[in-house]
């Protein structure tokens, strides 16, 4: 399966001053997917959310856009992840779209200190949908540092998790290393995300994008498939279930200790 991840850089984001706007760049870049012949296509994380700060309405309508935008084009969307309203609760959510029709949503189940203070509510359960032949699930910002969150997605037979994903405060590589990426090794399924680089209510936030694999099938062991920290564009993948099985076959958990660094500890006889 094809998909597509997009990535916009900080200056893009200062270009949209309407609502309008984001819903011309949300289009160009479907329609850039679906020239690529791309099957799905992900958003960065609180689309949704700035949609609604620029005056075009609460997440509901925003959905509503995105769902003639899939129906038109013939193509599964994930458009990012905004704020649910749900009779007196608010939740961090992000969803799939497929032809038009809303297949999958799913709540943020734990929540940074910035998000406690925003008095955001936490989602409960895991769900998953089919596209293209594969399970996906979605993870949802925060929720990409929770081991047991990647976990339940694999039990759940994932073969592809997707997360829009935007953090607060200065860049750090290792900081979003440590979330999606770090996820896919240690689960070896697929994954996708896409990072928000704008503001939001008086909040900077950043994020870099990236299609990831298991080890063994990427370049030089790398583990990506496409990656983007700079610029705004569209990075491609195209994601072969048979060779992540084979990759799975040959990924030896063992191989991947080093008992002779333990040896160096005191604890074991050593002089460290």
């Amino acid at each position: 399966m094809k998909i597509a991840a997009v990535h916009w850089n900080d200056e893009k984001y200062r270009q949209i001053s309407d609502y309008k706007k984001l819903l011309s760049g949300i289009k160009k870049d479907i329609l850039a997917a679906k020239k690529e012949s791309c099957e799905l296509v992900v958003f960065p994380g609180f689309l949704g959310s700035l949609y609604e700060e620029l005056g075009g309405g609460q997440f509901e309508e925003y959905i509503d856009e995105i769902c003639k935008l899939s129906l038109h084009f013939s193509i599964a969307i994930c458009p990012g992840s905004f704020w649910e309203r749900c009779e007196a609760k608010k939740y961090h959510a992000s969803c799939i779209i497929d032809n038009g029709v809303k297949i999958l949503n799913q709540r943020q189940i734990y929540l940074a200190r910035w998000e406690k203070e925003k008095k955001l509510d936490r989602g409960v359960e895991l769900k998953t949908c089919q596209i293209g032949g594969l399970t996906v699930g979605l993870m949802v910002s925060t929720d990409s540092f929770y081991p047991q969150v990647a976990r339940g997605l694999a039990q759940r037979g994932c073969d592809l998790v997707i997360s829009p994903i935007g953090y607060i405060g200065y860049y750090n590589e290792a900081l979003q290393i440590s979330g999606v990426y770090q996820k896919v090794q240690q689960n070896l399924f697929f994954a996708i995300e896409s990072g928000y680089n704008g503001a939001l209510e008086g909040i900077s936030f950043w994020g870099d994008t990236g299609i990831y694999a298991p080890l063994p099938m990427t370049y030089k062991e790398q583990g990506f498939m496409g990656r983007a920290q700079e610029g705004s564009k569209l990075i491609l993948a195209d994601l072969n279930q048979e060779e992540r099985m084979h990759a799975i076959k040959q990924f030896d958990v063992l191989a991947q200790l080093n008992p002779d660094c333990y040896c160096q500890m005191k604890m074991y006889g050593g002089e460290k």
